[in-house]
């Protein structure tokens, strides 16, 4: 296990995060997971966040009908981890 999760109190919670969002974001399954708070590379997923939050949703993208009014905004957010 890496720092910060080695020393970190969540450690036997959460065993040092998830190991796929790891492989993705970090390019080795063993890194801390770029979604805690604590992660060296969280600016990465804020930043994916961001982006995604920001973004035009397509009319007719999802499996709902069209809406009458396109759609410039997303009606959902990702929510960041709260600190």
């Amino acid at each position: 296990m890496q720092q910060p999760c080695k020393t970190c109190d969540r450690r036997e919670q959460d065993f040092g995060g998830c190991r796929c969002q790891a492989l993705l974001l970090a390019g080795d399954a063993a890194a801390t997971d770029p979604v805690c708070s604590l992660a060296p590379l969280r600016l990465k997923v804020d930043a994916i966040l961001a982006a995604v939050n920001l973004a035009p949703v397509p009319v007719g993208a999802g499996l709902a009908p069209p809406a009458a009014d396109p759609l410039t905004q997303p009606a959902w957010l990702y929510r960041p981890n709260p600190s």
